[in-house]
């Protein structure tokens, strides 16, 4: 079969943790495919994310720039509701077969990516990383360090979110006031203030904005 190559590409594997521990594990998926639904709108991904097979989803971006930045949102987005881990991959896509549905496809972004989900969830069985790394970077190439260097300690912050926090964190990118975030949690700004100081929520937002 004869490959076409379309170029490079970031290629996002993630996988949902411990999904089968969770109470009703249906509405758990039904919920993260909201979810990766509303990261869908906002991203407007080359092949959207979307559950594949079991608790795996996949989508394809143009840049690893974007893909860091959608893996966080979907961090963001899953706070509270369940754990996920997951691979980025950046290098060419060879698409085998157009017509089938879904493309049948492969190429080194797709490898990459794998080789990333295998290495977070390698950390996570040895105990190095901090708290719990979720997102890893495979590019080939030497920005790899410090795509990752930035996805540890981003995910250190989000893995002391709760559901509160997140939502102020996505409310403030999506431009709204810490005021305005007081409203929606019906408490008050000084609350909303010691927030994105103590739990790192300010820190979070300067680097996905950096992403932007």
């Amino acid at each position: 079969m004869q490959a076409t190559i379309l170029g490079t590409r970031a290629a996002v594997i993630g996988d949902l943790v411990s999904s089968r521990t969770v109470g009703v594990r249906s509405e758990v998926q039904e919920q993260i495919d909201a979810a990766l639904g509303r990261v869908n709108a906002r991203f407007e991904p080359e092949q959207p994310f979307r559950f594949t097979v079991g608790d795996e989803f996949q989508g394809l971006l143009g840049s690893v720039e974007a893909a860091v930045l959608a893996a966080l949102w979907i961090r963001l987005e899953t706070t509270g509701v369940i754990g996920v881990r997951m691979g980025i991959g950046w290098g060419e896509l060879e698409i085998l077969d157009a017509a089938r549905s879904p493309i049948l496809q492969d190429g080194p972004c797709w490898w990459r990516a794998r080789e990333a989900i295998k290495m977070v969830a390698s950390w996570e069985d040895a105990n190095q990383s901090p708290n719990s790394t979720s997102t890893l970077v495979v590019t080939g190439d030497d920005r790899q360090d410090s795509f990752n260097a930035g996805l540890v300690l981003g995910d250190f912050i989000l893995d002391g979110f709760d559901r509160a926090d997140a939502l102020i964190a996505t409310m403030l990118l999506d431009g709204s006031t810490q005021e305005q975030a007081a409203v929606r949690l019906k408490v008050n700004k000084s609350s909303v203030s010691r927030r994105m100081q103590s739990h790192g929520i300010a820190a979070l937002l300067t680097s996905m904005r950096m992403f932007s």
